[in-house]
């Protein structure tokens, strides 16, 4: 779908120093020198590998590659010690002795169920020690989060 735009019509530059704009405006009529659109230039790009390292960020607590590489089990210890650090609050994952053998989609949703009671008892339970225990029964997988203690 083509827009059409006004000549002469001012648009939103994203920039503060710059302001609105002219549609059609070429950025290097707002610097003196060289020197000050090179700066710019650099500050631009150096925010764009910013966002594009928080977005890999993001991708990648989509997915944790622990979870990939090291399994559940794994990926349920290493959150625990992210979690008391990030947080100071004991966190202990209580796991089966032997690597259970679950698809990725259910590997995903136990990690994440799991990411969610943790951000649930930091925001919320004024928690001095969590305790999380993996079972696995017959009839499917428990994922139990004690009481937080307090």
């Amino acid at each position: 779908m083509k827009t059409s735009v006004e000549p002469g019509r001012l648009r939103q530059t994203g920039i503060s120093v710059i302001g609105d704009a002219r549609w059609g405006t070429h950025f290097c009529y707002f610097y003196e020198t060289k020197q000050d659109l090179l700066d710019t230039l650099v500050s631009a790009t150096e925010l764009a590998e910013e966002i594009t390292g928080t977005v890999q960020e993001i991708v990648a607590d989509l997915r944790p590659g622990v979870l990939d590489k090291l399994g559940l089990g794994a990926a349920l210890h290493y959150e625990a010690r992210q979690f008391q650090e990030r947080t100071g609050v004991l966190c202990e994952a209580l796991l089966p002795e032997t690597e259970t053998n679950l698809s990725t989609g259910v590997a995903t949703a136990l990690f994440r169920i799991f990411q969610e009671c943790l951000t649930t008892i930091a925001r919320h339970a004024h928690a001095t020690k969590v305790e999380a225990a993996l079972n696995l029964t017959k009839s499917g997988r428990e994922l139990y989060d004690s009481s937080p203690h307090r």
